[in-house]
């Protein structure tokens, strides 16, 4: 036997369908991605620019090596030898 309930009761609407979750979870799964591919491109030029502040460092370092020993000459002055892999001085 059917129990019919009245048409504004919610005894027939107690939670969310399966469709429903679903729905959430892929939409959720969209921004994640979304989100992740952004945090990706802007690492880029934050990469660059570390990279540039570590030069203009060993630069600086250079000079001040070469201003404290008084180097007028090539061979007396700091030099910055670079790499594929890292800069050294």
């Amino acid at each position: 036997m059917k129990h019919n309930a009245p048409h504004g009761s919610s005894a027939g609407c107690a939670g969310f369908s399966v469709l429903d979750l679903m729905i959430v979870v892929v939409i959720g799964a969209i921004i994640v991605t979304y989100v992740l591919g952004q945090l990706s491109s802007i690492q880029k030029p934050l990469v660059r620019t570390n990279a540039a502040q570590r030069l203009t460092t060993y630069v600086q370092k250079a000079r001040s090596d070469s201003i404290r020993r008084h180097a007028n000459e090539n061979n007396r002055m700091a030099q910055i030898l670079f790499s594929m892999r890292k800069l050294t001085t």
